[in-house]
């Protein structure tokens, strides 16, 4: 028995094919000793391992000077106390221009087991972003850089934001 790797657009799409001989020009011998993986290239008689390019480096965009504002907001220790389904307003310094993002606020239990999120958009105008927003049912949520940053991440954003988490308990 011969090793075949089926390369198709000089593509290998089958790379583990075990068999007498070829079926078509697609099959081509492998080499003794040589491995190959699907996405490898076929030129010119050579099997290429595809170059994986690095990580590109991802810009950390502080946030800064975070406040929290209500009718009846108060900072407690480092949780902003707001009455559930009262409006209030976050504001922060970001170097960003101007534009909106999307801030995901999961509401836990146990400190940090999600059990639901609600979604706010920010609105970043000349160095400041603001959120406003209100928590229809009581809880303890939070903002954390984590969970934004891989929502960054999944729309290709270059950028990261870093801050401490922002939490909030909403009471009746």
């Amino acid at each position: 028995m011969k090793r075949y790797a089926i390369v198709e657009n000089g593509v290998v799409t089958n790379p583990a094919v075990r068999a007498e001989a070829a079926l078509n020009n697609n099959w081509l011998e492998l080499p003794e000793g040589l491995a190959v993986q699907a996405g490898w290239r076929y030129e010119n008689g050579t099997f290429i391992e595809p170059v994986v390019e690095d990580e590109p480096v991802k810009t950390k965009v502080p946030l800064t000077n975070i406040a929290v504002a209500s009718a009846n907001a108060r900072l407690e220790g480092d949780i902003w106390w707001i009455p559930e389904s009262e409006a209030f307003t976050l504001t922060a310094d970001v170097p960003l221009p101007d534009g909106e993002l999307m801030i995901m606020s999961e509401r836990v239990i146990d400190g940090d087991t999600v059990v639901d999120d609600m979604r706010f958009i920010a609105v970043i105008e000349q160095g400041q972003v603001t959120i406003n927003g209100k928590f229809k049912t009581s809880g303890n949520y939070q903002i954390t850089a984590e969970r934004l940053n891989k929502g960054l991440a999944r729309i290709g954003q270059r950028f990261e934001l870093a801050f401490s988490k922002i939490e909030f308990d909403a009471y009746v």
